[in-house]
């Protein structure tokens, strides 16, 4: 609280009144012991300024338990902070070796690339290949049919020529030998006999 400073004119007092004054003064004071009884200790005074006092002090020590919490709270986000640093650090060498991992995939990919169209180029090349093998083994197989024809009637045609030259020969020499029914071809050359289980011939 504010403490107002009173100037008070006081008149002028003669040395009488002055005597008087303080008779009287003391007088007074003799009336407010003897009807308070003793008095032990001394007279102390109010400070005007206690309350305020008190109140800074009721606030000091709430401002200090205020910084005492915002220390523990800045401690443990300090902490959490160098947490989630090292957390961040590690999720960047993850992130690194990912990176590292795909430019080699990447690279990998890229050559892979390179071989498998150079595989196609090669596959082409084969299948053209492969396609002109089919072609040929069609002609062989063609020519191979034609031959077999042919031989056919070569064959046809050479038992035909057998069966007459044979049926010639043996009936020319059946005049001579009575017994000879049948033939066969040994080195190509007819054999008239009559042996059964030979090829028959006739020369009505």
């Amino acid at each position: 609280m504010d403490v107002k400073t009173l100037n008070l004119r006081m008149p002028m007092m003669t040395p009488q009144r002055k005597k008087q004054a303080l008779l009287g003064g003391i007088f007074v004071l003799l009336l407010a012991v003897a009807a308070l009884g003793p008095v032990t200790g001394f007279v102390t005074f109010g400070n005007p300024y206690q309350e305020e006092i008190d109140t800074l002090e009721a606030n000091l020590e709430s401002t200090e338990l205020a910084l005492s919490e915002t220390s523990g709270s800045l401690t443990q986000c300090q902490q959490d902070l160098s947490s989630k640093s090292t957390e961040l650090s590690g999720a960047q060498s993850v992130a690194d070796k990912c990176g590292s991992d795909l430019t080699l995939a990447q690279t990998e990919l890229s050559a892979s690339t390179g071989e498998l169209d150079q595989a196609k180029v090669q596959l082409t090349g084969v299948q053209g290949e492969l396609d002109a093998s089919k072609n040929y083994a069609t002609q062989l197989e063609q020519e191979n049919s034609r031959l077999k024809n042919d031989n056919a009637g070569m064959q046809n045609n050479y038992s035909q020529l057998m069966e007459n030259s044979a049926k010639d020969l043996c009936c020319v020499r059946k005049v001579f030998d009575k017994t000879l029914t049948h033939y066969y071809v040994e080195n190509n050359v007819i054999v008239c006999t009559s042996d059964a289980n030979r090829t028959p011939f006739s020369c009505g």
